[in-house]
């Protein structure tokens, strides 16, 4: 087992494809487009549930670093399984919210020294950022439909890759990186909300509630927080007559939903947990566990998500090979996708665009922990482990 001699914590998570396929000749840059440590960052892949995705290392705005999955496995951080199985992956945090997402000199510093090791480490003599994949620096939004790594941290690969060859060759180097970007404090209040607390908790809403960008009634309002739906919250703030709680949204924005009045203890508007609860409502459902997905089982789900309840997947072009394994009086074959569909793949972390297709189906095997390979059976264990958790309330 090889790893960084940089790592100040380590917090393994299971999402990764176990051993990688190919050797390690290159290097993804992301940013987390958020301020956070590495390792809360590392925290958050490995206990948030519905965010299936991971990295090898993740550098915090104050420079710490944490191992998330270890080097000699694949990560899920690019969107591509050709990218990381080649690829060790870096989740680094900004030092700032919004564009151009900057980065702090000490954690782009940090991770000049780790990829200087890891050259030399994996035998590649010199480090290069050539704007395709012939390089050793490689960008997120190669791969993805995503604005990854940000144009302040795309902008610094270029120098990042002269920095490593200094330390390749053994040249002395500046005191201080080009950038100017003063390493931040963490900002202990928000629009005059003060921070009472972090916490990695979740929160169940028992009646909808409005969700701002800001711990405050004046904030914009963002959406809404559907009564049974619930959040994977980091902090907790005091302020402007609420108790607030925040979480991050499913752009990686920054939100803030109140849970009670300042002055009011005893009129919260839903429960805590440990563990993420159930979504839906408590209703009981009583599917038949065989692993088979037809009518009653999307009807279910309809129900499960709060959507019009007619049996029916719409909006699955012909051809698509996925959906064949479904009992086909399910199925309806046409243009624009399934509000069922889409509601379940954002549930599971995948893209939400209401086809099913392969990676959705990998998606939900991996979320309910199941065999994956991709491949709905007849009958499909993942199905069956689905139904039995509908009808549970565990879903």
């Amino acid at each position: 087992m090889s790893r960084s001699p940089y790592i100040d914590n380590i917090v393994l998570t299971s999402k990764n494809s176990g051993r990688r396929t190919h050797k390690v000749q290159a290097f993804v840059i992301h940013h987390m487009a958020a301020v956070w440590t590495g390792k809360f960052c590392a925290e958050y892949f490995r206990d948030t549930a519905g965010r299936q995705a991971s990295a090898n290392y993740c550098i915090g705005y104050d420079g710490d670093v944490a191992l998330n999955v270890e080097e000699e496995n694949r990560a899920w951080t690019s969107s591509s399984n050709w990218a990381d199985q080649r690829a060790i992956t870096y989740e680094l945090a900004n030092s700032k919210r919004g564009h151009p997402w900057e980065v702090s000199d000490v954690t782009i510093e940090k991770v000049i020294v780790m990829l200087a090791e890891q050259h030399k480490r994996y035998g590649i003599k010199k480090a290069s950022y050539t704007g395709d994949t012939s390089g050793t620096l490689w960008r997120h939004d190669w791969f993805a439909q995503t604005n990854c790594p940000g144009p302040y941290l795309g902008s610094k690969l270029s120098y990042m890759a002269d920095e490593i060859n200094k330390i390749l060759r053994g040249e002395k180097r500046q005191d201080k990186p080009a950038s100017s970007t003063p390493t931040p404090k963490p900002n202990n209040s928000v629009a005059g909300a003060r921070l009472v607390k972090n916490e990695n908790a979740f929160f169940l809403a028992t009646e909808n509630i409005k969700v701002r960008n800001a711990p405050s009634v004046t904030a914009k309002h963002t959406g809404t927080l559907p009564k049974g739906s619930s959040i994977n919250y980091f902090k907790v703030y005091e302020g402007n007559g609420y108790r607030w709680l925040q979480y991050t949204g499913d752009t990686g924005n920054t939100l803030y939903v109140p849970y009670r009045p300042s002055n009011d203890v005893n009129n919260q508007w839903g429960t805590f947990h440990s563990e993420r609860p159930s979504s839906s409502s408590t209703k009981a459902y009583n599917l038949v566990e065989d692993g088979y997905l037809g009518p009653d089982t999307v009807k279910v789900l309809q129900d499960y998500f709060g959507l019009v309840v007619d049996g029916e997947i719409w909006g699955q072009y012909k051809g698509n090979q996925a959906v064949q394994a479904f009992n086909q009086k399910a199925v309806k074959y046409g243009k624009g996708g399934s509000p069922v569909v889409k509601a379940l793949q954002k549930k599971i972390g995948a893209t939400a665009d209401g086809i099913w297709g392969a990676g959705a189906t990998r998606a939900l095997q991996r979320y309910l922990g199941t065999p994956v390979d991709g491949i709905i059976s007849r009958p499909s264990t993942a199905i069956k482990e689905l139904q039995r958790r509908l009808n549970n309330g565990t879903f």
